[in-house]
């Protein structure tokens, strides 16, 4: 599980926005402060007083969908941290960072948003279908850029992570029966091919 941060210090990430905006972060010394007993649900969507997640947005038949769980990761941890909504551009960090409508891993995209960070939607409106890369000119003045970020494997850190801090992105192996879900828990009961998909809380 790779979580993109919008801070600075520990083992955290920075960005700053053509806004002037400076995000910082204390992300080990916060999960390691976070080890009490966690809540038995979690919803960032009211929490502190204010809704800290971005609108769902559709994939279309792309397979694009380690671009939008890595997006509305980042976009979340602004809005968290700093009450800042920001629609950045999935387009974007999936074609001009290596991807295609064929997949995508999030180690990738990670990298991509160390290396170059991310524009905003209207400088690379996503479309559903693979697409050159053709970014704005005003991009690099106006892009989130990311200094690092953060890998774990611990579910139990996992889930102070996600008590404490934010959303996360993770990443699932898709069966075929994963289409005839509809609600509760999914349970995997059919052994056709798989498909991996990113999904974020």
């Amino acid at each position: 599980m790779t979580v993109p941060r919008t801070r600075t210090r520990g083992r955290g990430a920075s960005a700053r926005s053509a806004e002037g905006l400076e995000l910082d972060d204390r992300i080990v010394e916060t999960i390691r402060e976070q080890i009490r007993t966690l809540a038995t649900k979690v919803d960032w969507r009211m929490r502190r007083g204010r809704n800290n997640v971005t609108p769902i947005k559709d994939q279309g038949g792309c397979g694009s969908c380690v671009a939008f769980g890595t997006t509305s990761t980042l976009e979340s941890m602004i809005l968290i941290e700093h009450n800042v909504s920001f629609d950045l551009s999935e387009a974007e960090l999936l074609f001009c960072g290596g991807g295609s409508c064929g997949g995508w891993w999030p180690d990738s995209a990670v990298t991509c948003l160390l290396n170059k960070g991310i524009a905003h939607e209207t400088c690379f409106p996503y479309q559903d279908h693979n697409m050159p890369c053709t970014t704005c000119a005003q991009r690099n003045g106006e892009a989130i850029r990311v200094r690092n970020h953060v890998t774990t494997f611990d579910v139990d850190q996992r889930k102070r992570y996600l008590a404490h801090v934010g959303p996360v992105m993770a990443v699932f192996e898709v069966h075929d029966d994963f289409f005839a879900y509809s609600s509760g828990v999914y349970h995997h009961v059919a052994p056709e091919a798989s498909r991996a998909c990113t999904v974020y809380p």
